[in-house]
């Protein structure tokens, strides 16, 4: 059987003919001939994704489906917490796990807004 591909309109990138986004620039791909059509699931709240990386940092991505990343996000926080708790000061440690839940729920909030599933 042929393998069918065709080339992202947005960044050129060669993607597999039936991709409904552009696993480079994680863009939804225009209908084409022969594509099946994307079911619409129920959006994600961006507040709730946002608020919960806020409070549990990476937990706003597991909400979007994003497992790994909200794994990376709070094993990462953690771990650097952990390990630098003898070496610096209480006050950085929590200074550095706030600038992290920001930079989670700032990440939640583009995935979201941009539509990267």
């Amino acid at each position: 059987m042929e393998s069918r591909e065709k080339f992202c309109p947005y960044c050129g990138t060669l993607i597999p003919y039936m991709d409904e986004f552009c696993p480079s620039c994680y863009k939804a791909q225009p209908s084409m001939p022969g594509m099946r059509s994307a079911i619409e699931k129920p959006s994600k709240r961006v507040w709730v994704a946002v608020l919960l990386s806020l409070l549990i940092t990476g937990l706003g991505q597991v909400y979007i489906g994003q497992w790994r990343k909200g794994i990376a996000f709070f094993g990462g926080t953690f771990l650097m917490g952990f390990f630098l708790f003898d070496v610096i000061d209480y006050g950085l440690i929590m200074l550095f796990g706030t600038i992290m839940a920001i930079i989670s729920a700032y990440d939640a909030y583009v995935t979201l807004k941009s539509g990267i599933k």
